[in-house]
């Protein structure tokens, strides 16, 4: 779709074009007064001369342009990234190039809408309702008009990019979960959630004093008192409370 001014750009694409104006000839000729120094036929200064000349003429043309289309990314080229682990910066930089694609994605699909407009528009300048009298009906121009996409939100590299870094963290968060492990009495214990369970189904059995066999992170086996599983359960359930306040 070609637009005169800038004006004529309907609104919600009116981002994507920008004006242009040049200085172009007209194509007529105008008299130019120009003054050129003149000379004998011995080559000597003979002095100023004020004359007429014809030059082409100019004026100002103003286009509309549509803004080049930048270096644009798919989600696809995106998730290809994070799964290969790249460097943040790297990964940041993609993220902002598929918010652009998203709006230049969306643009190609604008601009196949407008040509199906025009098309459709021509079809019912053109259509002309067929009258049977007998039957006492009228045909009617029944072709539907084309529905214009919807554009997308704008958004930043930052808005594409932030629910993969949700998901990275809770990634980050449920290893880091499981490979809890606390200390307690020179004894090192395994503090996963599945361990907190474990512990606390003991500790509702056991009696003050009474011991339990327990296998270490080191799977060495141990004999543990009441007190301290206790001390290793809150050991470990204070370790992931703190890991859940990482937001």
């Amino acid at each position: 779709m070609e637009y005169l001014t800038i004006t004529d750009v309907p609104e919600v694409v009116k981002d994507f074009y920008f004006e242009e104006t040049l200085n172009e000839p007209t194509g007529e000729m105008v008299e130019e007064a120009y003054t050129y120094t003149d000379y004998d036929d011995e080559g000597n200064e003979t002095g100023e001369v004020e004359s007429t000349r014809q030059v082409p003429a100019y004026h100002d043309v103003t286009y509309v342009r549509q803004v080049v289309r930048p270096e644009t990314k798919s989600l696809t080229d995106l998730e290809r990234l994070i799964k290969l682990d790249k460097p943040e910066t790297v990964i940041k930089k993609f993220a902002g190039m598929t918010a652009l694609g998203y709006q230049w994605e969306w643009f190609d699909l604008y601009k196949v809408f407008e040509e199906e407009l025009a098309s459709w528009e021509e079809a019912k300048e053109a259509f002309e309702p067929v009258t049977d009298e007998e039957e006492g009906t009228t045909t009617e121009f029944t072709l539907e008009a084309p529905v214009s996409p919807l554009r997308p939100p704008l958004q930043t590299g930052e808005d594409v990019y932030l629910p993969y870094t949700r998901e990275a963290l809770k990634r980050a968060r449920k290893k880091a979960v499981a490979d809890i492990s606390v200390e307690v009495d020179d004894l090192v214990f395994d503090g996963d959630e599945l361990s907190q369970t474990r512990m606390a189904t003991a500790l509702l059995t056991m009696e003050d004093g009474e011991t339990i066999s327990w296998t270490l992170k080191n799977n060495e086996t141990a004999s543990i008192t009441k007190a301290t599983l206790k001390a290793v359960l809150k050991a470990a359930t204070t370790k992931q409370s703190l890991l859940w306040e990482i937001s």
